[in-house]
């Protein structure tokens, strides 16, 4: 059995129009599911406020550097305190030290406590 060309083309344009909607449930269905993992996950995050003049510890910078030759394992992996100036854009913070002397760079917060 053969068709003519415009029920071809007719046929064709409605599988398309449905492959679409398919793409667009999954679409939906994707975003619903990043959705769910990012409340799933953002459950555990601690978010860290710190208000001016606040003191914090700065982790030593590189982490695998911070070991003293007579402590070894045992030596402090943070340094401080420092006291908290200003909030930078993207989670950073600019420290200066409690003599008054600023960092010459900003920390990311992931690095202060």
């Amino acid at each position: 059995m053969r068709i003519s060309q415009q029920e071809y083309q007719q046929s064709i344009s409605i599988e398309l129009m449905d492959i679409e909607g398919e793409r667009l449930q999954a679409l939906a269905k994707v975003e619903a599911l990043k959705k769910q993992l990012a409340k799933s996950y953002n459950k555990k995050v601690k978010h860290k406020i710190f208000l001016e003049g606040d003191l914090v510890w700065k982790m030593k910078l590189p982490e695998h550097d911070y070991k003293d030759p007579i402590f070894g394992k045992w030596s402090s992996k943070w340094e401080g305190p420092f006291r908290f100036h200003k909030v930078m854009s993207g989670n950073a913070y600019l420290l200066q030290e409690l003599d008054g002397e600023m960092f010459p760079k900003a920390f990311n917060g992931k690095f202060l406590k």
